[in-house]
């Protein structure tokens, strides 16, 4: 009876031992609370604006995500009440991660799914190797690997985008002239929006792009990002733009700059302008804006986004846009 006892105490003792087991180091439960403070740190602490528009840090900074989570995961999973419970340390780790995103407006940093998603990531990536090596299971593994090949995938034009930063950070103040070939990857559609960048002639060297809006589509447009934002120096922002819609005399267009203050506030400046079939200069003045809130000055220093938009156009139209620049 004394060894069926013994027998039962230890099957109940070890049926969440982990299947790998922590480093001796985080035997001590201060070390334990210490690595977790430091692993949590990062996604509270305001992001300095040099790394966020340094064209190798500020486009992997995102992908910290996925190995911070998985590391917390472990923690959640080495030790205290969830030790050796593999689901229920994934779904802790899973919440963690929203809560995150979530507290993260109170210290000017942005709640984005897209950052859960990676959280999520990181989160299955340690649980597939722990099923592997925990239960010998060739589908664990082949999800593992399904999984590890997937984070080159969701980074292969990362190369592309630093090389136009880097490009954009050399030709400022000019925004784009549209002539390189990696501008392309700076500007991106919204709501069906199709975009090309066309010549202005047959052997003109020099490109445009052309903004192609479908009918009744809530503002429809182009998006720019990843460009060098401290523009306190400058007093405009120059374009030249005309349209290129049949039976058209004139098209109304919007211009909406985005601080990065406005990523907690949701709040910016916008200006609208006419356009015509004829090549025209346009200028959005920058100095002592307040924003669409009237609460706070628009921050010249640290402007993160362009959107040239339509609202709501009654038929398909096309917005052309060439030489943007400050002034």
């Amino acid at each position: 009876m004394e060894a069926e006892n013994l027998m039962s105490d230890r099957q109940i003792n070890t049926a969440h031992e982990p299947v790998v087991q922590p480093p001796a180091i985080l035997g001590r439960w201060q070390v334990w609370v210490v690595l977790l403070i430091l692993l949590l740190i990062p996604f509270f602490v305001p992001i300095p604006r040099c790394l966020r528009y340094n064209p190798i840090i500020g486009h992997f900074g995102d992908h910290l995500h996925i190995p911070l989570l998985g590391a917390i995961y472990l923690m959640l999973y080495w030790k205290g009440r969830l030790r050796g419970r593999l689901w229920w340390g994934a779904l802790t780790a899973a919440g963690i991660g929203g809560a995150i995103e979530f507290l993260q407006t109170l210290v000017g940093r942005g709640a984005l799914l897209g950052d859960w998603f990676l959280d999520l990531l990181g989160i299955a990536i340690v649980l597939s190797f722990l099923l592997w090596r925990g239960q010998d299971s060739r589908l664990s593994l082949a999800v593992l690997i399904i999984l590890l090949i997937s984070i080159p995938l969701q980074s292969y034009e990362l190369p592309r985008l630093i090389m136009a930063t880097y490009e954009s950070k050399e030709r400022f103040p000019v925004l784009d002239d549209f002539d390189s070939p990696s501008s392309e990857i700076l500007w991106h559609p919204r709501f069906d929006v199709e975009m090309y960048f066309l010549p202005r002639s047959g052997n003109n060297p020099d490109h445009f792009l052309s903004v192609n809006c479908p009918a009744n589509k809530s503002w429809p447009g182009a998006l720019m990002l990843h460009f060098p934002g401290d523009w306190q120096d400058y007093t405009q922002l120059v374009f030249s733009a005309r349209h290129h819609t049949a039976g058209l005399d004139s098209l109304d267009f919007g211009v909406r700059l985005d601080d990065w203050e406005g990523r907690k506030d949701s709040a910016w400046i916008s200006d609208h302008f006419i356009a015509t079939a004829d090549w025209q200069t346009y200028r959005v003045p920058l100095t002592g804006r307040l924003v669409q809130s009237r609460k706070r000055l628009f921050d010249n220093s640290d402007v993160i986004s362009i959107l040239f938009y339509l609202a709501s156009p009654p038929q398909d139209m096309i917005l052309e846009l060439d030489d943007l620049y400050l002034q």
